[in-house]
Formats: C-alpha cells, structure tokens, sequence
C-alpha cells in the first residue's frame, strides 16, 4: 500500500485491489468496476468492507472507492481521469500532476535561472515615480533660473514642497530595494538626487546676490555643467529602468 500526498489531498493505492501497472493507459471505468469485482474474490481477509463509486465534478467511477480496515481509498487511477490529472509512476513513488501544476512542478534543471543584474518590479515601479519627481524639481529650478526670479519665501517654499517629494520617493524606492542590483541602482538614484540638490542651492545663492546672469545670457542653461550632468543621469535612469537591468556607463558618476 503506497500513501500519495498532491494538492492537500490524500490518496492511497491499495496494491491487492487495484493494479497500478499500466500507468499511462488509466483503467476505464469498465476496467475499474471489473477489478472491483475481480477482488471481491480474494481471500476474505484482503476483501474490501464496502465499494462506493467515486464522483468527482458530477463524473462517476462504480466502485473507485473501496473501504478497507475501517479506512476509505480511492483509486488514484480513476481520480486522474476523472480531473485531467496526470501520473507517472518513479521506482520510489508515484507522482500526480494537476491541470495547471505545471508551471509550479517544473523541476530545478528546467527553470530559468534569474538573471543576478534584474530589478525588482517594486523597486523598478518605485525608481520611475522618483525620477518623475526629481523632473518636476529639476523644472522648477530651471523655471525660475530662466526667468531671474529673486529670492522669496514663496519661492522657497514652492521649491521645498519639490525637494520634500523627491526625498519622500527616494525613500520608498530605498524602502522597496531587495535585490543587490535593486541596491546599486539606488546608489544612481542617490547620486542624481545630489545633483539636483546642489543646482538648487547654487540657483538659490544666485537669486539672493540678484545674479540674473542666466536670464540675460539665452545660451546660459544650455552651457551649464551641472545641469548637463543631471540631463545626462536622468536619460540613463530613464533608460536602465525601462530596461529592468541594472547597469552603469558612468554617466551619474
């Protein structure tokens, strides 16, 4: 008698009443109902107690179900083919295979390997909403360069409520990091979030001394080192991301 554990159900092969042979031709339900009968004829001491028939989903099999020494068995034969299931029959035990189990039974030698550089889907989901809010500070800043705006609390505070976002997302993205590539991508992260950090406190300290030397110079933005920087680092995350590798060109070195 073989014990069969598939799918949080139990199931028991009683060898002497039903033949488990022919794995990969399961009986009919004539088959079934003929050995029922067929091991009726041993000895009394083998003999089942009671044959029920075995309904699964509204199909039947007549005596698939035998009680035996106070203990109910079905044959596991009848079950596959009443469900779909597949059985295949290993010198050391029998396996069943669900519809659908597949994908999960799928032995270690077939799977895919993960690629070690892969990102995150929490972490990739969480990198393109900061990067999103580092855009819209970058934009502020530029706004207010472009234009000369002095120095204000109004524009000190607009431009805290960006910096506030950007920090906040830069922290769920920390948060969501799990995978070593997850982790280096952060560090990216990190370094443009510096970038703008310090083109912010720079454009600030222009305003304050009403250095208006990017408004009257049109070529200004464009010649500006740190913010080529920032596009750069930004293009190249914008990339990586899409991309769900981590790699590094140096670009937010």
């Amino acid at each position: 008698m073989k014990k069969i554990t598939s799918v949080g159900l139990v199931f028991f092969v009683c060898l002497p009443v039903f033949a488990v042979a022919q794995a990969q031709n399961p009986p009919t339900p004539k088959q079934t109902k003929a050995a029922s009968k067929q091991a009726q004829k041993t000895p009394a001491s083998n003999q089942p107690e009671a044959t029920r028939t075995l309904v699964i989903n509204g199909q039947a099999v007549p005596g698939a179900a035998v009680q035996f020494n106070g203990r109910t068995y079905a044959d596991i034969f009848a079950f596959a083919q009443l469900t779909g299931a597949s059985i295949h029959v290993l010198p050391d035990r029998i396996v069943l295979t669900m519809p659908g189990a597949g994908a999960n039974a799928a032995t270690p030698e077939a799977s895919v390997p993960r690629n070690p550089q892969a990102l995150s889907r929490d972490f990739a989901r969480a990198a393109i909403a900061h990067l999103a809010d580092i855009r819209e500070w970058r934009n502020a800043i530029e706004t207010l360069v472009s234009v000369g705006a002095p120095e204000s609390l109004q524009v000190s505070n607009w431009l805290r409520q960006h910096r506030s976002r950007a920090e906040e997302s830069l922290r769920l993205a920390g948060i969501a990091a799990s995978t070593p590539a997850d982790r280096n991508a952060l560090q990216l992260l990190q370094t443009e979030f510096s970038f703008v950090q310090q083109w912010d406190s720079a454009a600030a300290q222009s305003r304050q001394n009403l250095d208006a030397s990017y408004s009257v110079d049109p070529d200004s933005l464009q010649n500006d080192t740190l913010l080529a920087k920032i596009n750069n680092c930004d293009h190249f995350l914008s990339d990586m991301l899409s991309n769900g590798t981590f790699f590094d060109s140096g670009a937010c070195r």
